[in-house]
């Protein structure tokens, strides 16, 4: 009940990126998308982004939805490779 009584759940829509947006990212960009995922299009997402952003780090798990396990991991070497 705690975590609900001062969650505020975003309303407006998300932005969209043009794939010309996308391209223009120079910074390492780490996407990590469940692939049943019920609040995102996982596949297009994934299709799009890997056309699109030039350094794209993606993790694509399959068998996930919105609540992704734990990612740590993942996260602290994309972070620690991009401070390289």
């Amino acid at each position: 009940m705690l975590r609900f009584q001062h969650f505020r759940p975003r309303m407006e829509r998300l932005p969209i990126r043009t794939d010309d947006e996308l391209a223009a990212l120079a910074m390492p960009v780490q996407l990590i998308l469940g692939g049943h995922d019920a609040l995102i299009l996982s596949k297009e997402t994934r299709d799009r982004m890997k056309r699109s952003a030039p350094n794209l780090h993606l993790t694509y798990l399959e068998n996930e939805g919105h609540i992704l396990p734990p990612q740590t991991s993942a996260i602290s070497g994309f972070l620690t490779a991009a401070a390289s």
